[in-house]
């Protein structure tokens, strides 16, 4: 049993209840988060002598990291819900799962888009730019997220999406 089920049994009005508590919950999470932690954050980092905490405010970091926080609070809060049967239990999971990714996706961008801001500061990147070799690693970040997102939506592994992309390109290259 869990605090949902001691209090409110299981039927209808126990899942209704549940459900919106755990979305306004989610709602409050970010609402707290974007609006009274991240401007904190922002000010902080705007006093300190360090240039990469202001890029990454600058890159909105946090921003994706208080998303990715929002999402991760549903997808563990669908098994605590009562009265959904597997079919809905699952399905939240899953999609939960699939937007904590790409949240996690857009976080790790913003963190190499200012990984690259504060390297193009240094006096050595006028002679060794990596911007190239970043943006191919951002292109392996967005489709590496993709097919990860839809590995968990459709509930496959990973494996099995790349294998397929590679029996295609290997159908392509002897076109």
């Amino acid at each position: 049993m869990n605090v949902f089920e001691d209090w409110m049994g299981t039927g209808l009005a126990a899942t209704s209840v549940a459900t919106a508590t755990v979305l306004t919950a989610a709602v409050l999470l970010s609402v707290l988060l974007r609006r009274v932690l991240l401007p904190w954050l922002a000010r902080v980092a705007r006093h300190t002598v360090f240039r990469w905490d202001d890029v990454l405010v600058d890159r909105r970091f946090q921003r994706w990291l208080a998303l990715l926080l929002s999402a991760a609070f549903v997808h563990l809060a669908a098994p605590v819900v009562p009265g959904l049967n597997d079919f809905w239990t699952e399905f939240w999971v899953r999609v939960t799962a699939a937007f904590a990714i790409f949240f996690g996706t857009l976080a790790t961008n913003s963190l190499l888009m200012a990984f690259n801001t504060v390297y193009e500061t240094l006096p050595v990147s006028r002679e060794r730019p990596i911007k190239g070799y970043l943006q191919v690693v951002w292109i392996f970040v967005y489709i590496f997220g993709d097919i990860w997102v839809l590995a968990v939506l459709v509930d496959q592994s990973p494996w099995y999406f790349l294998s397929g992309l590679g029996a295609a390109a290997a159908v392509l290259l002897l076109l």
